[in-house]
């Protein structure tokens, strides 16, 4: 397969997961959700521009799908009707990138994705960030650049993720609940039970994960990588799947991308020459950006830290009076916890699941304008924030409170300070 090839079949794969994963998160995208909108620069979108900008993506993604698998298909009957086409193929790879119109389609989408999670920040997912980076390095990058680019951004998601579950906290973490899961398929209950082989299994998992993301890295050893990240994907799928943790179905079809696009990113053909930095650079750019995250300063999404323990928790606490006012779309997701008495937790997490088909957003800057917006219709609220975060060693955490209206304040202005700092 030609890298022109590869580079139209990981677009149109790109775009067709988008459309999919829009699908089952549609009220998101739509503006069909009473989860609050939160924009990412400050500006506020009303209810309709939002849905306006979803439809345009959603058109947009249909655009380069279409375009992509006709030029795509166009291309393989060109290759097995003209001889010579490696040599033809390696000139265009070098000076030219995707045709005309699968360019525009890929400008189009990369733009309305922007647009989408500028107007609302719980748009950006991790597979909607993906999907922005593979568009914009599409529409900007010839083939082999692109490919060189897309390699080094794969492999940051494994190496960025895998080390955010770097932790010493003894709480139960998701790394340990997927890999029980796991272990109820392959080994006997009183071993699954056991939380030292659990505690051990997990360890070796994480382990496996950072050294796949290394392996990656590299040319001579990307096959090998790939072998333990498509393994490592048919596990995620086996243990959040149906069979096992029951999870959302984007969880799924995120992996099941995955398990598309490697393969097409590094079954490639050994080149006489390796890598050079002018071909790279925009994907060691986003490598140094997502490494960046492990320290605080780009997102915990963007920055890959995926069924990680690192970002931070906020729970809020209502007292009974207060949990009252609350409308009745929201005093489903109350619950009892660790707090003793007359005190409820309001499952932000389950909100937005139940309410967009999405996870929240684990950035403090989104939580407290979620919280705020909870708390602002209310007459007199008696409430308490319990903030989990990482410290600079992201490995090591700690824990503070809010319980009033003014330190939710000032607590957004510090969050928003350090956005604009970083």
């Amino acid at each position: 397969m030609t890298e022109r090839e590869r580079h139209l079949l990981i677009v149109l794969a790109a775009a067709s997961f988008e459309c999919v994963l829009i699908a089952v998160t549609y009220r998101l995208w739509l503006g069909g959700s009473d989860f609050p909108a939160v924009p990412l620069i400050g500006w506020s979108f009303s209810n309709v521009t939002r849905r306006i900008l979803g439809i345009s993506l959603i058109g947009s993604c249909g655009a380069t799908v279409v375009m992509s698998c006709r030029k795509w298909m166009q291309l393989r009957q060109s290759t097995r009707a003209t001889q010579g086409i490696q040599m033809l193929d390696t000139r265009s790879a070098l000076t030219g990138g995707l045709p005309l119109g699968v360019r525009l389609a890929a400008i189009s989408a990369a733009v309305f994705a922007l647009l989408c999670a500028i107007a609302n920040q719980h748009c950006l997912q991790a597979w909607h960030w993906l999907f922005l980076i593979v568009m914009s390095f599409a529409a900007a990058l010839n083939a082999r650049a692109f490919l060189a680019s897309i390699a080094l951004v794969l492999a940051s998601v494994y190496l960025c993720s895998g080390l955010s579950r770097i932790t010493l906290s003894s709480q139960p973490n998701a790394t340990e609940m997927i890999v029980q899961s796991l272990m109820k398929f392959i080994l006997p209950a009183q071993v699954a039970g056991d939380l030292r082989w659990i505690s051990i299994f997990s360890i070796a998992a994480t382990c496996g994960e950072i050294f796949a993301g290394i392996l990656l890295l590299s040319r001579r050893t990307q096959r090998m990588g790939l072998v333990m990240a498509v393994l490592m994907h048919l596990s995620l799928m086996l243990a959040l799947g149906p069979l096992g943790l029951n999870h959302h179905w984007g969880v799924i079809l995120w992996n099941a991308f995955f398990l598309c696009l490697m393969p097409l990113a590094f079954l490639r053909k050994p080149q006489a020459s390796g890598m050079r930095l002018t071909e790279a650079w925009p994907g060691l750019c986003l490598l140094a950006f997502s490494l960046s995250g492990l320290v605080g300063i780009a997102d915990n999404w963007p920055s890959w830290q995926l069924y990680s323990s690192r970002p931070e928790t906020w729970e809020l606490w209502l007292e009974t009076s207060t949990a009252d006012q609350l409308p009745p779309t929201l005093k489903p997701y109350l619950s009892t916890g660790t707090i003793t008495g007359d005190w409820a937790v309001l499952k932000l997490d389950r909100w937005s699941l139940a309410a967009t088909g999405a996870p929240i957003y684990p950035e403090d800057r989104f939580l407290c304008a979620v919280i705020e917006d909870v708390i602002r219709p209310m007459k007199q609220p008696v409430f308490r924030v319990l903030i989990d975060e990482p410290e600079l060693a992201w490995w090591k955490r700690r824990t503070r409170e809010l319980n009033s209206v003014e330190g939710l304040e000032q607590e957004r202005q510090r969050a928003k300070q350090r956005t604009l700092r970083d």
